[in-house]
């Protein structure tokens, strides 16, 4: 191996690289999530509020914010240095997160098969894609950040049409 991350005591459930910034975020089952240098170094841990405890899904901008699912449709959005920006609670089993490649916007899905858009800063949603007729297992952008790829707990993939750019356009009118 390249290196060995360590210092999680238990089995690492999710985890994220961001090339651009040389880091490696990881969740360890009931742990923090760690930041490590991609050649191993660790750098600090993300601690969540007392009742987010087990990290499930990890997805990091190339800005340097990390947005973390823990159980029970709890979401919090760290910066790299690991001050906590932002936290939300959904009433979803969220199964799949994205960020978009600019990092300001959150696609989320999960088993109500209900995919949402949100403002990655402070979990302000943006969006509510019409409900599909099975959960939602895992979301893709295209390189053009045009086109949502879902996949679906039935087999199926459905595509949907994204204009982040309409979001950004509609926030820096209304502000």
């Amino acid at each position: 191996p390249r290196a060995v991350l360590t210092g999680h005591d238990q089995e690492v459930v999710c985890v994220s690289v961001c090339a651009e910034l040389g880091l490696v975020i990881s969740g360890a089952k009931e742990g923090p999530c760690l930041v490590h240098t991609i050649t191993g170094d660790l750098l600090r841990a993300l601690e969540g509020p007392d009742n987010y405890q087990c990290p499930r899904l990890i997805s990091v901008s190339s800005e340097g914010h990390c947005i973390i699912y823990y159980e029970r449709g709890r979401f919090c959005n760290f910066s790299i240095n690991g001050k906590l920006l932002a936290q939300m609670e959904v009433n979803d089993s969220t199964r799949a997160i994205l960020l978009s490649s600019d990092g300001h916007n959150l696609v989320t899905g999960g088993d109500n098969g209900v995919v949402e858009v949100w403002q990655a800063c402070d979990f302000r949603q943006l969006y509510i894609y019409p409900g599909c007729d099975a959960g939602i297992r895992a979301v893709d952008l295209s390189h053009d950040q045009r086109t949502l790829i879902t996949g679906m707990a039935s087999g199926s993939i459905v595509a949907f049409n994204i204009d982040f750019n309409r979001w950004h356009y509609e926030h820096q009118n209304r502000y």
